[in-house]
């Protein structure tokens, strides 16, 4: 968090953004098994996408560019979701990231906009005077991304790979490392 600071209190923030959507419509992407049965190109009719970093691989395989990515914090699995996906990706989509996020992750993005949620040491960070509000999360990325569909001021908010349940011997859609690792441990 220390070597992220001066770029989280610099922002800017998600919260910068609240409303620009107007009471719109949105689609959140997550990664469950059951995204492998959309056709994703044609599941948005220009809505705007939200995708969870778990997702943004999966969605840069079939050729969609999101509006923002939602990244929550720093485990390896969360890094390489967002390593080498194409240079549209980082050119047009606004990463929505926390200062718990390493710079090296957010660093390739034109656009990055910090948030919080409530961790303790973010929550030091509001006590001491920083203007923002925490982000609900629900103890997943997914919960977090229609938060932030909320906040931006989407009324209708359609879900996509939202499964909350695992499929025999899957947890996660193909193309991600979730799924990956899921089909070794089945073998």
């Amino acid at each position: 968090i220390s070597r992220n600071l001066k770029d989280f209190l610099g922002g800017p923030f998600l919260h910068d953004l609240a409303g620009v959507w107007n009471g719109g419509e949105a689609v959140v992407v997550a990664a469950g098994p059951s995204l492998d049965d959309v056709d994703l190109p044609g599941a948005f009719g220009g809505v705007p996408v939200l995708v969870c970093d778990t997702a943004a691989p999966v969605l840069a395989e079939r050729g969609v560019t999101p509006d923002l990515i939602v990244t929550l914090d720093a485990s390896e699995s969360n890094k390489a979701y967002l390593r080498n996906l194409p240079a549209e990706v980082y050119e047009n989509t606004i990463l929505c990231v926390t200062p718990l996020v390493e710079r090296m992750v957010y660093a390739p993005f034109k656009r990055a906009a910090f948030y919080s949620y409530g961790h303790p040491t973010l929550d030091h960070f509001r006590e001491s005077g920083a203007l923002f509000e925490p982000l609900a999360t629900g103890g997943s990325v997914a919960l977090t991304a229609v938060d932030i569909a909320r906040l931006l001021g989407a009324k209708k908010i359609y879900l996509l790979g939202f499964d909350f349940q695992y499929y025999a011997f899957r947890t996660h859609a193909r193309g991600t490392g979730a799924a990956l690792r899921g089909m070794r441990a089945a073998n």
